[in-house]
């Protein structure tokens, strides 16, 4: 049998990602969240992506979820922002 990358969209991710929120699951909600606002960025929806990314940043920031992003990843995401804002 062949496994297959499926890219999920947007929508499907940012869904995912409210759903693992609603259940507890912070880790997965906020790779999803990553997910979806990587998606978003790469199709052009910059105030989608940073409102995804910053719910993402805004998780990991909790206590319990420290680490979960990279440092070099959260300064990437930080960039991106700032570079939207700016233009």
């Amino acid at each position: 049998m062949q496994l297959r990358y499926v890219r999920k969209s947007r929508l499907e991710l940012s869904l995912l990602a409210t759903h693992w929120e609603r259940a507890g699951n912070v880790r997965r909600a906020i790779i999803y969240y990553r997910r979806a606002g990587e998606v978003a960025w790469e199709s052009g929806a910059v105030d989608e992506s940073n409102a995804l990314i910053k719910r993402a940043l805004s998780l990991a920031s909790a206590p319990n979820t420290r680490g979960e992003i990279s440092s070099v990843r959260r300064g990437i995401w930080l960039s991106r922002i700032a570079y939207s804002l700016l233009s």
